[in-house]
């Protein structure tokens, strides 16, 4: 028998719930693209191999977009998870997004474009000091931000899942186990 959407949200497994798929979406993706951003600003690529085929120039170019996305990638992550962590953290969330939205206004001006006329190329360069400031403080922020989506069981979840079907065979063996006279009453 088809059930009506009423009891497809809510079966023997109890309300409909997609904190699953929120946090593998919504955090623990974010959180996964924040550390190749981090190596990618770091050294214009993912992986070691692609240091040796990929020129210059690319990289340059792929550390200032990562750059770029580490603080917009940092932004979303306070966005998506706001909600869940406690008063206090909520007012550190809000300075960080002041912060990151300041940053994401500044990123441009740490780069400058030089065009070739002749050869007709263009070259990026990248004032690194104030790139590295930039850098370690977004890497600042995203360490201070795990320790109270940590504390918000967002990261890690320190409480045992329930199984109601698991509840239901422990209830159905003692059942089973009274009425055969094995519990010893």
């Amino acid at each position: 028998m088809k059930k009506n959407w009423k009891e497809d949200l809510t079966d023997n497994k109890g309300n409909w719930n997609v904190a699953q798929d929120f946090s593998s979406t919504k955090i623990m993706r974010h959180l996964l693209n924040i550390d190749r951003y981090i190596e990618t600003a770091n050294f214009g690529v993912i992986h070691l191999e692609d240091e040796f085929s990929v020129n210059e120039e690319m990289k340059k170019q792929a550390r200032m977009k990562s750059l770029k996305r580490l603080a917009k990638t940092l932004e979303m992550l306070i966005n998506n998870t706001y909600f869940a962590v406690n008063v206090e953290s909520r007012r550190t969330f809000d300075e960080d997004k002041k912060i990151l939205i300041e940053i994401q206004t500044l990123i441009p001006q740490l780069q400058t474009t030089i065009r070739n006329q002749q050869s007709k190329t263009t070259l990026l360069k990248i004032d690194e000091k104030k790139f590295e400031g930039v850098l370690r403080l977004l890497e600042k922020i995203h360490q201070e931000l795990l320790i109270p989506l940590n504390k918000a069981n967002l990261i890690f979840n320190y409480i045992d899942e329930y199984d109601p079907d698991s509840e239901e065979e422990k209830k159905q063996k003692i059942i089973d186990d009274l009425s055969e006279g094995r519990m010893g009453i």
